[in-house]
């Protein structure tokens, strides 16, 4: 299954998914840069994750990609700026303000999308939620035990884009290791 997450910068989606990477057996792009358009995988289980920005629109990187599930993340618009703000790509590929303009018209089409997930759910555990995405993760994907290391390897192993373009198109992103720990702690 093909999965793309659709959200801005410092929403927390690349977080999210790390999240849904833990499922084995997965290519997890788990931040593709801004800079870029989602490529297309040979390989049918792929979790990927492209942000809002001027350069690309979602048509785009659907096209290009063609997931099987499309997952808009999103975030307290305030929460997230505060967050951006503080970044140095922050006005990448469009500024602050107009990707947000983005997201917000994105959001009015939300037919678009499969799933609309919102961060705050994501991590408070809300249960509504896994029960919308028992499709592809339950309560154990809340344990993290697919480290970046091994999702990098993996990824490597079975995509030469991956191989080829690690640290040039996609990365890791800004994952809040220490809210990971804490996510952990209260299941």
């Amino acid at each position: 299954m093909r999965i793309i997450v659709y959200g801005m910068q410092s929403s927390g989606a690349s977080y999210f998914s790390y999240f849904l990477a833990q499922k084995t057996n997965y290519i997890g792009v788990i931040d593709l840069w801004s800079s870029e358009l989602a490529p297309f995988f040979e390989n049918n289980n792929v979790i990927l994750k492209a942000v809002v920005t001027k350069k690309y629109t979602i048509e785009q990187h659907i096209n290009s990609f063609k997931p099987d599930i499309k997952i808009l993340f999103t975030r307290n618009i305030d929460d997230n700026y505060s967050s951006l703000i503080k970044k140095y790509y922050c006005n990448h590929d469009g500024s602050i303000e107009e990707k947000i303009k983005i997201l917000e018209e994105i959001k009015l089409q939300n037919h678009i999308f499969d799933y609309i997930v919102d961060y705050d759910d994501f991590i408070n555990h809300d249960l509504n939620l896994l029960k919308k995405l028992n499709i592809f993760c339950d309560k154990s994907s809340f344990l993290y035990k697919r480290t970046c290391e091994e999702i990098k390897q993996y990824n490597m192993s079975n995509s030469k884009w991956c191989l080829e373009e690690f640290g040039k198109k996609w990365g890791f992103g800004n994952i809040n290791w220490g809210k990971i720990k804490r996510h952990i702690s209260i299941i």
